[in-house]
């Protein structure tokens, strides 16, 4: 099996670009950061470990806000300073709805 290098895995998270009407994104991202993580731990000391988990955790924010649809929603989120990958992924999901929901209205709106 090829072994991936670190600036391969890095540049296939940041790469990546949510589709439209995706709902699986999250997921993709943090399957992505995992590969980064798995490939990085298996050749690190016990004292480098952590700061491995910690930057795997970066990359995946980092990740999710690039690839996202939606300029607004990434600016949003870049703007949050979110402490972690949970607490990201729940602000874009929760700004994500709001844009989903404020769509819907404008369509209902315009429906009479």
């Amino acid at each position: 099996m090829l072994k991936r290098t670190l600036d391969f895995q890095t540049s296939r998270t940041c790469k990546s670009r949510q589709g439209k009407d995706e709902n699986v994104w999250i997921q993709r991202i943090q399957s992505l950061g995992s590969l980064f993580c798995e490939e990085e731990l298996l050749n690190s000391s016990e004292s480098e470990r952590q700061g491995i988990l910690d930057l795997s955790d970066r990359l995946r924010n980092i990740g999710l806000m690039l690839g996202l649809s939606s300029d607004g929603i990434q600016t949003i989120v870049g703007s949050r300073n979110c402490r972690d990958f949970e607490e990201t992924e729940d602000t874009a999901l929760v700004e994500e709805k709001a844009l989903l929901s404020k769509r819907d209205r404008s369509r209902t709106k315009e429906a009479y």
